[in-house]
């Protein structure tokens, strides 16, 4: 659960977005319908904040027609699995070339600080990917 950034207040008011995707779950239900627009979409995959709500989730959920489309992959078959990723290959993949897509990394770290990476990802205080180097390489290696 990402905690240095409250992403509610950097919407404008009077906006929303129409799409929220979501790996914390319970304790984010608030934020995310308020910042869902009416008939808005929830995609819920993860439960890292875990699964219980309080508080009146269904009256929000129906008074704006927010759909929730709960999604996991651990229960789905191989192929589904490999179609999956052949689409994230064709669709998405394209978007990280071309910087439609760019990827929000909090910092790198090389393998021998393994501990320290492990450390910031467990004090919950990074806001975007935590990169491990395995191997090492130079700009003109990328």
């Amino acid at each position: 659960m990402y905690s240095t950034v409250v992403y509610i207040q950097v919407i404008p008011i009077g906006e929303g977005v129409d799409l929220v995707i979501d790996c914390v779950g319970g304790s984010y239900w608030q934020q995310n319908t308020d910042v869902l627009k009416t008939d808005g979409r929830w995609v819920l995959y993860g439960l890292m904040g875990g699964a219980n709500v309080d508080g009146a989730l269904l009256r929000k959920l129906l008074s704006k027609r927010i759909s929730i489309l709960p999604s996991t992959l651990k229960t789905r078959n191989k192929q589904y699995k490999a179609d999956l990723i052949r689409s994230f290959e064709t669709n998405i993949l394209p978007a990280f070339d071309s910087k439609a897509l760019k990827p929000v990394i909090d910092r790198s770290f090389e393998l021998e600080d393994i501990g320290k990476a492990h450390a910031l990802m467990e004090s919950n205080l990074n806001a975007g990917k935590i990169l491990l180097k395995v191997i090492p390489t130079t700009k003109e290696e990328l």
